[in-house]
């Protein structure tokens, strides 16, 4: 039962060359033509972030997780906390796949002594929510999930139920996936072996959800961090807000590779989520999908999207042309983006688009950002192993 109203009043963002919500939405807002897609994280460094003691004990991605905190935390004007009162879910998918890589790389060269005796915490996949909470001195609840791609959606949501139920009036939410090396190999290649058997991911430097000739995603490294709060904490502070999470609806596909091509599954999650806020299909305006640019996702959302909202829908968009594909940290990427697009009043373009593909039937912005007045709005993530996950976001009353 929800007892209290979820707010948003911070978002901590890092993608590419941006750091902070407004420099990513300035990224995502306006691209540069043919710009190429994000990959790494640009000139990031956990010690800025970290004393030397936490960041040698911490995988890139836990690192990136603080980082995004602590913007979100900035960007919300949180000051003091109470430990007990406060909470952290972060999603996690690879997690510390570069120290997974790089341990077992120097396991195999010279044994057992080349491996860091610090390999067991660096490779915790609950990792950046345990860096998080010590960051900020909580002891309230604190946890990983992990649910594939769809992690970051899940983690917001989860982190909605702890401040509905009166568990927490603060919980920071969201998800990092990270540990690209800048010489382009080892977990980056690593991943890319992996996922091209699968072909999901484009040869070019450019994503195109969406398109006629869309051809995969192009994967990436990616933090978003929200500071949720009860509405009643954030007006007795004078916090500003962003915007409501009206509802989360987590539904397995059943396939743990492809999305269903029907797309029934992740109309249902749309239902499910429109059902617990109280909304009608025809209330929403907004729908930022999981958009990776696959034949099979972008079919499925389109056909989910038609199975809720008749054809062609609210207006559809996609920010994966320009962030890449961050696995764990993509939904909470996209959920910031929706918060965004409320406070200046546009939807961005979904990047990298030269012919939509008119068979998909959506209306897709492209081109350059829309207007738009801020209503009810979704945010789609589809995730490895058929997990779906669904946020209503509202804009702030």
């Amino acid at each position: 039962m929800r007892e209290h109203e979820v707010v948003v009043t911070g978002i901590g963002v890092l993608s590419g060359p941006s750091e902070g919500a407004e420099a990513f939405w300035a990224q995502i807002s306006d691209p540069a033509p043919e710009q190429p897609t994000n990959q790494a994280i640009e000139g990031f460094d956990g010690r800025r972030w970290l004393d030397r003691r936490a960041a040698q004990r911490t995988d890139p991605y836990a690192q990136m997780a603080v980082a995004a905190a602590a913007l979100a935390k900035e960007d919300a004007g949180l000051g003091e906390i109470e430990p007990g009162r406060t909470g952290v879910v972060l999603g996690v998918a690879l997690g510390p796949l570069s120290s997974i890589t790089d341990e077992h790389a120097h396991f195999l060269e010279g044994g057992a002594k080349h491996v860091s005796a610090l390999m067991p915490v660096r490779t915790l996949p609950n990792a950046n929510a345990a860096a998080v909470g010590a960051w900020l001195g909580i002891d309230g609840p604190c946890f990983a999930l992990a649910s594939g791609c769809a992690s970051g959606t899940h983690a917001i949501g989860e982190g909605a139920r702890l401040i509905e139920r009166g568990a927490c009036d603060v919980v920071l939410a969201g998800a990092s996936e990270g540990g690209i090396p800048a010489d382009g190999k080892g977990a980056l290649e690593f991943l890319r072996a992996g996922l091209s058997h699968l072909r999901v991911i484009t040869d070019e430097a450019v994503g195109r959800p969406f398109d006629v000739d869309r051809r995969g995603f192009v994967p990436a490294e990616g933090a978003a961090v929200l500071v949720l709060e009860s509405a009643e904490h954030a007006q007795a502070r004078g916090a500003v807000l962003y915007g409501r999470i009206a509802a989360c609806a987590n539904v397995l596909d059943g396939d743990l590779v492809a999305p269903d091509p029907s797309g029934d599954a992740i109309a249902l999650a749309i239902t499910r989520a429109l059902v617990e806020a109280d909304l009608d299909p025809t209330d929403v305006v907004q729908v930022n999908c999981h958009g990776s640019g696959t034949m099979a996702n972008d079919l499925a959302e389109s056909r989910a999207v038609h199975a809720v909202f008749g054809e062609p829908g609210p207006p559809v968009l996609s920010i994966k042309g320009v962030t890449g594909h961050s696995g764990a940290g993509a939904g909470s990427l996209e959920a910031a983006a929706v918060l965004l697009s409320m406070r200046h009043g546009l939807l961005p373009p979904t990047h990298g688009v030269r012919t939509v593909d008119e068979s998909l039937g959506l209306d897709v912005v492209h081109g350059a950002a829309r207007p738009w007045t801020p209503g009810p709005s979704i945010s789609l993530s589809l995730g490895l192993g058929g997990h779906v996950g669904c946020l209503v976001v509202l804009p702030p009353t």
